[in-house]
């Protein structure tokens, strides 16, 4: 089990992190964009499938991920 300590110094590096990745999410995203696209084919996402997201940064990739999947799965 990691001690209170080491948590808490990991937590402030990613808040310290935080702002970098919400200027630049935009840059990031669109970059990723077909790869992201290529990934969700190699995982044979569906429409109707339910997916979890996990540590999946900023969100545009479940973001893309939401869309194939349609508005009535989970």
């Amino acid at each position: 089990m990691v001690d209170d300590t080491l948590k808490s110094e990991l937590r402030k590096t990613w808040e310290a992190a935080a702002p970098g990745w919400a200027k630049w999410e935009h840059a990031f995203s669109a970059g990723l964009f077909d790869a992201t696209e290529v990934l969700i084919d190699m995982a044979g996402i569906k429409p109707g499938m339910r997916v979890l997201d996990l540590a999946c940064g900023a969100g545009s990739q479940t973001i893309q991920v939401a869309k194939r999947i349609g508005q009535t799965a989970k």
